[in-house]
């Protein structure tokens, strides 16, 4: 009998394969790019900066309602650890030809841990959003920030709502361990 625990390492194998995959395809890619100082490129942060799958695996699959609260106040105190390929070879690649933007769906009140994590990580940007609005579809709420900067040169993703009417020049999606489900068409 496979349990949970084993689908999730099998699955993160996959993952992980995947992404190593797309990121040297995406690196080769980003030589044939020409970016100006005032482009503008976005990167998500969860599974495309800082991986923190194995929360929401965790939280939907496996945990008791008692180990999910004591997890999630744990969780509180790291959200995430560096992936490091997209890391080393996209954003690195780019980090001081351009402007660097964070858009990501996690909660404002996540905004001191996850500032923290970045800076551990010497991940550097010119501007970072946070969701304000919980009840604000994030699909909407990504579209609405991007279209509040011009000149996007690459937006770089794993979910559907980091691409919905997405007007940059160039789009690295990323695999995903988990997709979440738009409940927008906009």
């Amino acid at each position: 009998m496979i349990s949970h625990s084993d689908n999730f390492i099998s699955d993160m194998d996959d993952y992980y394969n995947n992404l190593i995959n797309k990121v040297n395809y995406y690196s080769t890619l980003l030589d044939t790019i020409v970016f100006s100082p005032n482009d503008y490129v976005i990167f998500d942060i969860d599974e495309t900066l800082l991986f923190n799958a194995v929360y929401y695996y965790l939280s939907k699959n496996i945990l008791t309602k008692s180990e999910k609260e004591e997890f999630d106040r744990i969780q509180h105190l790291d959200l995430g650890i560096p992936i490091y390929p997209v890391i080393n070879l996209i954003y690195n690649k780019i980090k001081h030809k351009c402007k660097i933007i964070l858009l990501t769906a996690r909660n404002i009140i996540h905004k001191n841990i996850t500032l923290i994590n970045l800076n551990n990580y010497n991940i550097i940007y010119d501007n970072i959003h946070f969701k304000e609005n919980p009840d604000e579809c994030t699909c909407v709420y990504k579209k609405r920030i991007r279209d509040s900067y011009s000149k996007i040169k690459l937006n770089v993703g794993d979910q559907l709502s980091d691409f919905v009417n997405d007007n940059s020049e160039y789009q690295f999606i990323l695999p995903c361990f988990y997709r979440s489900e738009c409940k927008h068409v906009l």
